[in-house]
């Protein structure tokens, strides 16, 4: 038993959230009242399962070799993941609602989640021993990842909502956008840079990561 098996199950999670952009854009007040309830409703539905998400952690008994030890890792992450990707779903219902407000929301929070996840993993790699492991390193890698990703819509999506064209009906949760644009400053370049190459791969209508992405947001109205 290697651990290519947890890594073949993180990027199935990467992938399973590669999708759901959202595209703020000038609407009626009535149309985007309407969109805002809909983003509304679809996020209250993915907190319920996302709120016990934030919780989570992997245990591991003592006394097992190397072999139970990865096993029992792989059993968790596939749990874990499971969770993570019923969570992604319902956000990502959020996100189809064209609600820039609840896009940006949903976005963080699954930035949210898979840092839980990787944290998660840090702690039982190195528990376990097995901190230094290429296969592990790449494990975390991915997942940080698949968050620095989500932040970078989460930003992007705020960046539409507050600046030109103008003017727009669309209220946003600054302080959420904010606290995404934060996170992702405390980023190197290089790593966003490779994590929006690697989400370029899949969906190569993916913009390229430039330093305006980390400029302070617009004022807005």
């Amino acid at each position: 038993m290697t651990l290519v098996r947890i890594a073949a199950v993180l990027a199935s999670l990467a992938l399973a959230s590669a999708g759901g952009r959202a595209r703020a854009q000038d609407a009626a007040t009535g149309e985007a009242a309407a969109r805002d309830a809909c983003g509304a409703a679809a996020f209250a539905a993915a907190e319920v399962e996302g709120a016990a998400l934030d919780s989570f952690t992997i245990e591991l008994p003592n006394g097992l070799t190397r072999d139970e030890v990865t096993r029992r890792l792989l059993a968790e992450l596939e749990a874990g993941s499971a969770r993570a990707q019923r969570v992604a779903a319902g956000y990502e219902s959020a996100i189809r609602c064209r609600s820039p407000r609840w896009a940006i929301a949903s976005y963080a929070r699954q930035a949210e989640h898979y840092e839980t996840l990787q944290r998660a993993l840090a702690r039982a790699f190195a528990r376990a021993g097995l901190g230094t492991d290429d296969q592990a390193r790449d494990a975390l890698a991915s997942l940080a990842c698949t968050a620095v990703v989500r932040r970078v819509l989460a930003v992007r999506s705020a960046r539409a909502a507050l600046g030109p064209p103008v003017p727009h009906p669309w209220l946003i949760d600054r302080a959420v956008a904010q606290r995404a644009l934060d996170a992702l400053v405390r980023v190197p370049l290089a790593e966003i840079t490779h994590c929006v190459d690697g989400a370029r791969r899949t969906d190569p209508s993916f913009m390229r990561f430039a330093l305006p992405d980390l400029a302070p947001l617009p004022a807005g109205e």
